[in-house]
């Protein structure tokens, strides 16, 4: 029988297939993730509708613990080793401020 993580991945895989929104690939991740692990134990949420993030608890007044920018594979706008000014960067550093 397949474990959960499993289960949920897979499907996770099979759904990003079909999508081409940027928005769909961020909610589909919040999903994976409340499902997979966080569901009981953590707040999974956007900020803005523009990055994913992970409270350290189970209410949006917790401190964030992670902070996930989705972004479409070989986008340009994907922080690269040799480029580092881009736009998921920028989005990342407003966060943080």
């Amino acid at each position: 029988m397949r474990s959960n993580f499993s289960r949920q991945i897979l499907g996770r895989y099979f759904q990003r297939l079909k999508l081409t929104n940027r928005e769909n690939k961020k909610n589909h991740v919040r999903d994976f993730l409340l499902d997979t692990y966080y569901k009981s134990s953590n707040e999974v949420n956007t900020k803005d509708n523009k990055i994913l993030m992970i409270h350290l608890g189970r209410s949006r007044e917790d401190k964030v613990g992670v902070i996930i920018e989705t972004k479409t594979p070989h986008s340009a706008e994907m922080v690269r080793r040799d480029k580092l000014n881009t736009r998921a960067f920028s989005e990342l550093s407003l966060v943080l401020l």
